[in-house]
């Protein structure tokens, strides 16, 4: 067998960011080395399963290992299997190189090539052939820019494509001094084949008294057989260490005599020399589980179990529940003035909002006394975290109005117990947390030199320092990168080892699962920080889909896919692990909702409706939404009753049957203009347009593909003619409230891409049938100037709410006031059921 930490030395040593030699491979495993894995050390796929990656360890020219992408057809699909971080010198010289064999290959664009962050740039070796045998491919290029120099990455990639391509042998070489000096490969830490021993379950701050063993995992390969080494486990406390001969696979070891709670050393030792090839430190407990730890009540969903719901009948009155776990409990006195003592101690009194709470409960029986609530309904509830990001930031759309702490107590509070970022107001801060409420500050740890650079930056973070926070959350890792996952993994293990406050450390996780053992060793150190209370908490951002069904699949991939695989990945990840949704509508700011003709609110509803309902999510231990600040008023509103309706009442059926909402309501059509003009009746001087990028640059439809966005109508002014496009609304309910929204803008500036922010002067007017809302209709002019808004033209977007006065209402969209030869864009016109506020 061959010496793997050898050759995790040489990898190591190949990314010191020591200088680079001429002819060196920047490239960790160009070889494209598997090992009898999925996907080769090194390098990410998505879905690797289904991604059609074919790995052959000697499919390659002259024998050398290769990879192929493989699609039949007739459907066309996408391919990436890419290297990210790299470190590069923008300007300076490099040689690419590629030895690829393809078979019947068509694609829209493909090559292997070099990214820079964000996508933005790219530099290949060349056009590809569609039938060729084994063909090496060189090209010397001068480095594209990127806005981070570390954040460069190597990829094989095929859009759209049918047939087969294969490559192997790939290179990236420094050419000059300047690429030479300040060139870095990927981090080799995370190399899947080096050792890793896992603790799995329990968590290692909850070990039962009467069951004093921790289950351990083995993963990579050791130099020799797992049978040459002993496990040797030692521990503050104890007079001796535990020694057990290592197994492949599981290994169910107890605690030393004597250890019970403190620092957990754990070694491997090659048991002929003593020779340790790893060691790693956890902090641990023993605990007394009671015996009254279970769920008393009924669940009422995934996410809620109802423990207490009586009718009071006596002025003072007393009622008990158990919990299996430490967990939120919500508590609701039911009436104004009535006082409830949660085992002894006041947690509702006249400071409460509504008379409810929030209150995080250990495991085991419970008490509530309730005074002065005779007649009413006293309710508590076990509840997940519910998160809520940020609170207390106002939207850059200022036409939204405040998002401050007034909003909050009315809308945000009541709905969510966990607060992320945001700037509470600091006399406000002793208050929220006399209500219960949790408050975590946000750290920046995507670029980490390393896991000693972790330990410091948690060190010096107000979320571990700062009494005003309870504790914070680390932004952000990625599944596609092993190296910084592996590179977090061990200095989160080496802060939890040594820190002994009670604050609380969650992390930020995007994607799914790619490089065995080094993925299951960063999921066990983030569900066992902060004594167990620690979390992966998954960004889950759904972009809209054009009809339901293709949104209804999209998300049994996307978020039930990536809870499946969380689950799979480690045994307590369900509980240990939040699932956040992006709640961001605002265009031009953030948009998620890519499709104008969606209500958006539905597709929330239907977001955690499968959270509260899918097998899959049973006892998730968070949920909640990240942008907040990025959505307006309205969906902000509307996020946080969803919230309420799902995590904290319990409900299965979607709110949106409550008010009649579906995904596609279908009251205009064509409002992106995306194949034509159908739809409108059109006077004077219309034509359809389309400008790359503009969707993304001028409307921050993020994410975006396939060019939504990018189309639009242009209403030319001609000397004494307006351009009109005018369209019936159809199935209004008389009665019902109703927003008209679109973008408008100079379309001279967007086939430009000048950023010029300006009043446009193109209207979206209701005719017949609709009575306008002055006081909740606006026009938002983006006038944010600066270097993430310098590329594309600017927007106006109109927002106008009306009151449907008959079943159909006249829409449109007229350059009446516009300047005779001005050209002026209009799309992401939308007509939806508006929800009010109260």
């Amino acid at each position: 067998m061959k010496n793997m930490l050898l050759i995790a030395a040489a990898f190591a040593a190949a990314t010191s960011c020591a200088k680079v030699a001429p002819g060196e491979n920047i490239i960790l495993n160009g070889r494209f080395d598997s090992d009898q894995m999925e996907v080769p050390p090194f390098w990410h796929v998505a879905d690797a399963g289904k991604s059609g990656l074919v790995c052959d360890p000697s499919g390659g020219p002259g024998g050398v290992p290769s990879v192929k992408f493989a699609n039949p057809g007739p459907e066309v699909k996408s391919f990436t299997l890419r290297q990210f971080d790299l470190t590069l010198v923008p300007g300076a010289k490099y040689r690419l190189s590629a030895k690829i064999r393809t078979r019947d290959f068509s694609s829209k664009h493909a090559g292997f090539m070099v990214i820079n962050a964000g996508w933005h740039k790219t530099v290949s070796v060349g056009a590809i052939a569609p039938t060729q045998e084994w063909k090496s491919y060189t090209r010397d290029v001068v480095m594209v820019p990127s806005k981070d120099e570390k954040a460069y990455s190597v990829a094989l990639y095929a859009g759209k494509c049918t047939g087969e391509i294969e490559v192997a042998d790939v290179r990236l070489e420094a050419l000059d001094d300047a690429a030479c000096a300040g060139s870095c490969a990927t981090s080799s830490a995370g190399d899947p084949r080096q050792p890793r021993f896992v603790p799995m379950k329990p968590l290692l701050a909850r070990i039962p008294r009467d069951r004093r063993e921790v289950l351990f995992r083995l993963y990579g390969v050791l130099p020799g057989a797992a049978a040459d080494y002993d496990v040797v486990l030692s521990a503050e406390g104890a007079p001796a260490p535990t020694r057990r001969a290592l197994r492949e696979g599981d290994n169910l070891l107890p605690l030393p005599d004597g250890a019970f709670e403190g620092k957990l050393s754990v070694a491997l030792v090659r048991r002929a020399d003593g020779q340790e090839v790893l060691r790693d430190h956890h902090r641990f407990a023993v605990v007394d589980v009671p015996a009254q730890a279970v769920d008393s009540g009924r669940r009422l969903n995934n996410l809620v179990i109802e423990l207490v719901n009586e009718q009071v009948a006596k002025e003072e009155a007393s009622y008990s529940f158990s919990l299996a776990n430490d967990a939120w409990v919500f508590i609701s006195a039911g009436k104004a003035g009535a006082s409830v003592k949660l085992d002894g101690r006041a947690v509702i009194d006249g400071e409460a909002l509504r008379g409810e709470t929030f209150r995080q409960a250990k495991a085991g029986s419970h008490t509530l006394t309730v005074k002065g609530n005779q007649g009413a309904k006293l309710v508590a509830r076990k509840v997940p975290d519910i998160f809520n990001y940020p609170v207390c930031v106002n939207s850059h759309v200022k036409e939204n109005g405040l998002y401050d702490w007034a909003f909050a107590e009315k809308h945000v509070f009541p709905a969510s117990n966990t607060q992320n970022g945001g700037v509470m107001p600091n006399e406000k801060i002793p208050l929220f947390h006399r209500r219960g409420g949790v408050w975590f500050a946000n750290l920046g740890t995507t670029s980490i030199a390393d896991g000693d650079d972790l330990v410091r930056r948690l060190k010096g973070s107000p979320g571990i320092t700062d009494a005003r926070y309870d504790g914070v959350t680390c932004d952000e890792q990625f599944f596609g990168k092993p190296g910084k996952i592996a590179d977090y993994a061990k200095g989160l293990k080496a802060f939890n080892a040594d820190y002994t406050g009670d604050h609380i450390v969650y992390t930020w996780i995007v994607g799914k699962s790619a490089t065995p053992g080094v993925d299951q060793e960063f999921a066990s150190a983030c569900a066992n920080a902060s004594r167990g209370r620690g979390r992966m908490i998954s960004e889950i951002y759904c972009r809209t889909k054009p009809t339901e069904a293709a949104a209804r699949e999209y998300l049994d991939d996307y978020l039930t896919g990536t809870m499946t695989m969380f689950a799979e990945l480690f045994p307590e990840a369900t509980k240990s692990t939040g699932i956040i949704l992006g709640n961001f509508n605002q265009v031009p700011v953030i948009s998620l909702q890519h499709h104008p003709e969606v209500d958006y609110k539905y597709y929330l509803d239907l977001q955690l409706n499968i959270i509260a309902n899918n097998p899959a999510f049973r006892d998730l231990g968070c949920t909640g939404y990240w942008g907040s600040y990025y959505a307006d008023r309205e969906l902000h509103i509307w996020s946080m009753q969803l919230l309420r309706h799902y995590c904290v009442e319990g409900h299965t059926a979607m709110l949106s049957d409550k008010y009649g909402y579906t995904y596609l309501p279908g009251h205009l059509t064509n409002g992106d203009f995306r194949e034509s003009l159908d739809g409108w009746s059109v006077t004077g001087a219309v034509t359809r347009e389309e400008v790359a990028g503009f969707g993304d640059k001028s409307e921050r439809r993020w994410g975006r593909a396939g060019g939504i966005g990018d189309a639009f109508a242009t209403l030319t002014k001609k000397s004494g003619q307006t351009a009109l496009l005018v369209q019936q609304a159809k199935g209004l309910v008389p009665g019902r409230l109703y927003c008209l929204q679109g973008c408008v803008f100079d379309a001279q500036h967007a086939r430009a891409r000048l950023a010029q922010p300006r009043r446009i002067e193109l209207e979206l007017e209701t005719g017949a049938g609709a009575e306008v809302q002055p006081a909740l209709t606006w026009r938002h002019i983006d006038r944010r100037v600066d270097k993430k808004h310098k590329d594309g033209a600017f927007v106006n977007l109109v927002h106008v709410v009306f009151r449907a006065t008959a079943p159909e209402a006249t829409v449109r969209i007229s350059n009446a006031a516009a300047p005779d030869g001005s050209e002026l864009g209009v799309n992401y016109v939308s007509l939806n059921p508006y929800h009010p506020e109260d």
